[in-house]
């Protein structure tokens, strides 16, 4: 019986002795990942999970390893004594509960972190400035919280950045501005609460999402030419919206819904070249204008500048957007009959009207006849909660009450025609 026991130790040792040679990744790799996982409880690692197959029994980087480091790592660059470097850390997003260990700043061949849809806590550690050759950083969908680091502007090679869906707060970095090979940033769905800096010098920038957060002041004027999307969606802006957003020459999506905006919606916006999707809805603007854009091609599908106090007439010019499709103005101060011009878009292009919202107006008259015409699955939206006085209930877009006569002649001065 002794005998065996020696020669089970023997054996132990020996595997441990023949791990050590066959030993492939970076000492200093190896600690890096130790402590990492370290910083995860060990309550929420499920044996099936990426964490649970981190065995530091055998080295991380063996290629013959096929029980363990079966995910979560990638191992790339070799030194020049031979060593194997960690490239990517890529948890998979199972809820794993912690901390991010700082240590995690020591695994400086990373071109990939990505730890999104867990529940790490905790502060973004600042040692993450150091993975200089970093082209991926998606801590998104956790419960991160503090500031952001300003030392995320030394992260040169960033190309995405995704921190949404977390808790942090207070500005954000003017240090961001640095990233010239930026092309997603991501901070949606936190807690931050500045103004937005000057942003033209990500240069490379082509999707901006700040939205679902707490930022005052403006729209900023500086932002990058190459954006396609910008979405700051319920934050608490004010101002007008820079003339400067028409010179965004490749932006098709623009969502500023759900902010105090004031002013006029200028009509250079609806002759954009590219602009697609534009949602101005929930906003405090006061007036509109809109281009007679015929043989421009315009590229905008859909328009939203719903709930807002935009007063005078429907601009007639909407049905010049060639590619529109669905226009919502609800919930304004809109005065006047519905343009014929959008029945006949909505029965006669060829890329018709499918979506049109006008209630809660003060709009006067019938329906233009052309809208009378089409059937229930061509168009939907509402002429409910206005002052129309013919709006027959066999039409999908009549159902629901009109105003009380008495709000109508309030609002018109007399009885609506």
């Amino acid at each position: 019986m002794e005998f065996c026991k020696i020669c089970f130790g023997f054996v132990v040792n020996l595997i441990f002795l023949l791990n050590i040679v066959w030993a492939t990744t970076l000492e200093s790799d190896i600690e890096a990942l130790i402590l990492v996982k370290k910083g995860v409880d060990a309550a929420s690692i499920g044996t099936t999970t990426c964490l649970g197959s981190w065995d530091f029994s055998v080295d991380p980087c063996d290629f013959r390893s096929t029980r363990q480091f079966v995910c979560g790592i990638r191992c790339d660059v070799k030194t020049k004594e031979g060593k194997i470097r960690v490239t990517s850390l890529a948890l998979d997003g199972v809820g794993y509960k912690g901390y991010l260990h700082p240590a995690i700043g020591n695994l400086t061949e990373l071109t990939e972190l990505d730890v999104a849809g867990n529940a790490f806590h905790g502060s973004i550690p600042e040692s993450i400035a150091r993975l200089s050759k970093l082209t991926r950083l998606d801590l998104s969908q956790n419960m991160l919280s503090g500031p952001l680091p300003l030392s995320l502007g030394k992260l040169g090679s960033l190309q995405v950045l995704s921190i949404s869906g977390n808790m942090v707060s207070g500005s954000v970095p003017g240090s961001l501005n640095n990233l010239k090979n930026l092309r997603r940033l991501d901070l949606s769905h936190n807690r931050l609460s500045s103004v937005i800096p000057p942003l033209d010098g990500l240069i490379s920038l082509d999707n901006l999402d700040l939205s679902f957060n707490g930022l005052v002041g403006g729209i900023p004027s500086q932002l990058p030419r190459s954006l396609s999307q910008l979405t700051l969606k319920s934050n608490l802006l004010r101002g007008s919206l820079p003339l400067s957003l028409s010179s965004l020459s490749e932006l098709g999506v623009l969502d500023v819904s759900v902010n105090r905006l004031t002013g006029v919606i200028d009509g250079s916006l609806f002759a954009h070249p590219s602009l697609q999707q534009l949602n101005l809805s929930n906003n405090s603007f006061s007036a509109i204008s809109v281009l007679n854009v015929s043989g421009k091609n315009s590229q905008i599908v859909a328009v939203d500048i719903g709930f807002n106090g935009i007063t005078g007439s429907l601009p007639p010019n909407f049905s010049t957007l060639d590619s529109l499709a669905s226009l919502t103005l609800r919930y304004n101060q809109f005065q006047g009959s519905i343009p014929v011009e959008y029945g006949v878009k909505a029965v006669n292009s060829s890329r018709p009207l499918v979506r049109l919202f006008l209630d809660g107006n003060y709009l006067i008259g019938g329906v233009p006849p052309d809208f009378l015409k089409l059937s229930p699955d061509k168009i939907s939206g509402s002429f409910a909660n206005n002052c129309l006085k013919s709006c027959p209930s066999t039409l999908l877009l009549c159902q629901g009450p009109q105003k009380p006569a008495s709000v109508c002649k309030n609002a018109h001065g007399k009885s609506p025609l």
